[in-house]
């Protein structure tokens, strides 16, 4: 139904993960000789298996509405060469077929908790498939309640183990290799432990949690500091220092001491507030000097401009230029008063 997806990942044994539609992971399934994902066309159902050069084990999990995956049964299809849901979401075919494998052609249905309906051998199969069915022909149901009882009885150890119902003895000893038979010591015993197709370290299969980052007052990544103003890092110098006084007093300690200590004290506030004032009026003067140039330079070009109509005849000049001719003394003043200034 587009709502949920499966992804199997990483190296054998492989994880397999529930995630919705918008990739956060829901249901954890663990690790198991697997690489394929089949969902029943309802959504309701699906398989975990494991084919091609894998033993064919096969997981039918249903799944509910919270989103935890419940285990109905677990088979063994070996040789599996294709898998495929039927149209009334209930029933699994899987076929052994040619030219893929050319021995022990067949194929089997199974039931949506793993119980086998129906087998068949064929000399030489091609291909087995469900026939088409009509829009609305079936609808959705959810597990029977004997295939639950059943399914709860056999899927108790089936995970974890790698044997269960896949055909292997279930209770007996370890498996021990030939060349180990004769080993003293725990040589013996811990290979019995290992397996290609479970790891018996990670927790088990089940629901995850939602994971809630913790909250740090500053919101800050690792190793990240806040970035302060100028005054605010001025403060926090000033505060600095004079803890550091006061801890010179108190170590110090006696009459003479304190006074010098907070008259030194007293005389670093004092700079530090001048430096500051300083500070305040060279910020202030800035724009000032600023504008002032600007001014001076706009003068100099009238002057320029003044220049250039003296060159001219006077017979030629307009009354506003020989207006501007008039005013070239007020400007050189008005010059040497900015210059002044700055």
């Amino acid at each position: 139904n587009g709502k949920h997806f499966v992804a199997i990942h990483g190296f054998m044994p492989a994880k397999a993960t529930l995630f919705d539609h918008r990739c956060k992971p829901i249901y954890d399934f663990g690790s198991g000789p697997r690489n394929t994902v089949q969902w029943s066309p309802f959504s309701r159902f699906l398989i975990l298996g494991g084919f091609g050069n894998l033993p064919g084990d096969i997981e039918f999990f249903d799944k509910k509405a919270d989103g935890k995956c419940k285990l109905m049964g677990k088979v063994r299809a070996a040789c599996t060469v294709n898998c495929t849901w039927a149209p009334d979401g209930r029933h699994l075919i899987t076929s052994t077929t040619s030219p893929r494998l050319r021995v022990d052609n067949g194929f089997k249905v199974f039931h949506y908790n793993g119980d086998m309906v129906y087998e068949e051998k064929v000399d030489v199969l091609l291909e087995v498939a469900f026939g088409p069915s009509a829009p609305g022909a079936y609808e959705d149901r959810p597990a029977s309640p004997d295939k639950i009882r059943k399914a709860g009885a056999a899927a108790g150890g089936a995970h974890g183990g790698g044997g269960g119902s896949a055909g292997g003895s279930g209770g007996g000893k370890a498996y021990v290799p030939p060349h180990l038979k004769n080993a003293k010591g725990k040589a013996g015993s811990s290979s019995g432990r290992f397996s290609l197709a479970y790891d018996k370290k990670e927790e088990a299969p089940g629901k995850i949690k939602a994971f809630v980052p913790s909250v740090k007052k500053n919101n800050l990544p690792p190793g990240a500091e806040l970035a302060t103003s100028k005054s605010a890092s001025k403060n926090a110098k000033r505060r600095a220092k004079k803890k550091a006084q006061q801890q010179q007093q108190e170590e110090a300690g006696g009459s003479e001491g304190a006074m010098a200590a907070a008259a030194a004290a007293k005389e670093a506030e004092e700079a530090l507030a001048r430096a500051a004032l300083e500070e305040e009026e060279k910020k202030k003067a800035q724009p000032v000097a600023a504008e002032g140039a600007k001014k001076v330079r706009n003068l100099e070009k009238k002057l320029r401009q003044i220049q250039q109509l003296k060159e001219k005849p006077a017979e030629a000049l307009t009354p506003e230029q020989k207006a501007k001719l008039a005013t070239e003394a007020d400007i050189k003043k008005e010059i040497e008063a900015l210059k002044a200034q700055l």
